[in-house]
């Protein structure tokens, strides 16, 4: 999951965080538009600069 959450990061930004039809698409796993515009919603905080630390 954390890939794809990942992909689907990347996704937004190159659809400018529409068409969200084209992103499940490409994400290709079998989520719905709809499910992918959630899941991105309730998981980007975790790709948020501020939660991210490097050691």
């Amino acid at each position: 999951m954390p890939n794809e959450v990942w992909r689907l990061n990347e996704l937004a930004k190159k659809y400018d965080g529409y068409n969200w039809e084209a992103i499940a698409t490409e994400l290709n796993t079998g989520r719905t538009a709809v499910q992918c515009l959630r899941c991105y919603k309730t998981s980007s905080h975790l790709l948020s600069k501020k939660y991210v630390t490097f050691h």
